[in-house]
């Protein structure tokens, strides 16, 4: 499946490009947005949609189903974009379907989610003030372009998010916070979630090298109980002495 993904995407960006040969950057661009949503079909799904399912996250599966998240989506659409040499990048922003286009004489915003349209100042400025529903936005860099990284990151834990809460699921689980840590090894909750999950398939010695590694950052006393009993458990053995109670308030999955 995952060679399917790569094929579907490789086709994808050749029969753009040969769309597109000779034509203008602007050409190039109008041309991507009538390939992608008005040949292919493809749509960002409303956030309410991508709460609980897993699949609108999975790169190939939006390519199957040519629907998803935005963060997925986003990841195409900048795929292809770069295949056609079009400077477009994801930019800070609360709404992650919001891209900068640097161009030569004024760098534009597109908003993805609305079939990669460009917005107006006052849009772009209405689209600032919604936060999305977060209490706090860093607005450090604003409408910044993101390095991949970054934007990579961001969708991992996207991702473990909507993979966290099936049991069906918890090799994926593994994969997506091994990538996570390879993307940013100091990522303490990705650490501590890592920790937890190779103590419940029984990889005790991975468990402990990630407690560990967590505890070099955080003090132990300050951290959540839950990891507190786990260190104690692959340390010392559960029948030493009593047990602290995790609490819900506590845990570190949350």
């Amino acid at each position: 499946q995952p060679r399917l993904g790569i094929r579907t995407i490789n086709f994808m960006s050749y029969e753009l490009a040969a769309k597109c040969e000779g034509l203008s950057e602007e050409d190039r661009f109008h041309t991507l947005n009538a390939y992608l949503f008005d040949q292919k079909g493809f749509q960002v799904l409303p956030k309410d949609f991508c709460l609980t399912d897993p699949k609108p996250w999975l790169i190939r599966n939006v390519l199957e189903n040519r629907a998803g998240a935005s963060l997925p989506m986003t990841l195409i659409y900048l795929h292809l974009a770069s295949h056609l040499d079009l400077p477009i990048y994801f930019a800070k922003h609360p709404r992650q379907t919001i891209l900068k286009w640097v161009r030569a004489s004024k760098s534009v915003f597109i908003d993805l989610a609305s079939g990669a349209t460009l917005l107006s100042s006052d849009r772009l400025l209405e689209l600032c003030q919604n936060n999305e529903g977060q209490k706090e936005i860093d607005f450090e860099g604003y409408l910044d372009i993101l390095p991949y990284s970054k934007v990579f990151r961001a969708y991992l834990e996207k991702l473990y998010v909507a993979f966290r809460s099936s049991a069906t699921e918890i090799r994926q689980v593994r994969r997506i916070l091994d990538a996570l840590l390879l993307v940013d090894g100091g990522h303490l909750q990705a650490l501590a979630h890592r920790a937890l999950l190779l103590k419940k398939l029984g990889e005790k010695e991975g468990a402990l090298a990630d407690l560990q590694r967590y505890f070099s950052f955080v003090d132990h006393s300050a951290s959540p109980k839950e990891l507190q009993v786990a260190f104690y458990e692959l340390t010392q053995g559960r029948n030493a002495f009593p047990l602290p109670d995790p609490g819900p308030e506590n845990t570190v999955l949350h």
